[in-house]
């Protein structure tokens, strides 16, 4: 598979179903630096909350070109919990197997849950490549709340 478009699809539906053999057979068929293979399998054996899963994560990406975004997460989630800290953290789970729609993000994409709805609720990430289509030089982050599928929860 030498057509970058063809081995950029099946990576990322690799990634989505946490084939760690098929993202490393796919690496090697297509001269993947190996370096760059392990990070992306090290990121999806990582899940959880993000007290406890940002170090091994700091650690997995220090020296690669993911290092800044996971400084920038950091801020993100610190921003969130200012004052109660770390026992609050527990109701956002980490999972880097989430593909987001990549003809829109680009980066981080997340999707949000409820207890008791058992669909998305929440998608979003970031779109920084549709504000260069618009002509501008800024970093966006965005969301979209499913109105519909929240009605759910009174049903």
């Amino acid at each position: 598979m030498s057509d970058s478009g063809a081995v950029r699809s099946e990576l990322l539906r690799l990634v989505s179903a946490k084939n760690l053999h098929g993202i490393e057979s796919l690496c090697a068929e297509n001269d993947i630096q190996e370096e760059k293979c392990r990070t992306l399998t090290e990121l999806l054996k990582v899940y959880g909350t993000p007290t406890e899963v940002m170090p091994r994560v700091a650690e997995i990406c220090k020296g690669t070109e993911a290092e800044e975004e996971v400084g920038e997460l950091e801020d993100v989630l610190k921003g969130l919990y200012p004052e109660s800290g770390e026992k609050d953290d527990r109701k956002i789970v980490l999972d880097f197997s989430i593909v987001g729609d990549t003809n829109y993000y680009n980066g981080m994409a997340f999707e949000g849950y409820i207890d008791g709805i058992p669909e998305c609720v929440l998608i979003g990430g970031r779109y920084d490549k549709l504000m260069r289509r618009m002509k501008k030089k800024s970093r966006a982050i965005g969301f979209a709340i499913y109105m519909d599928t929240l009605g759910m929860r009174g049903k």
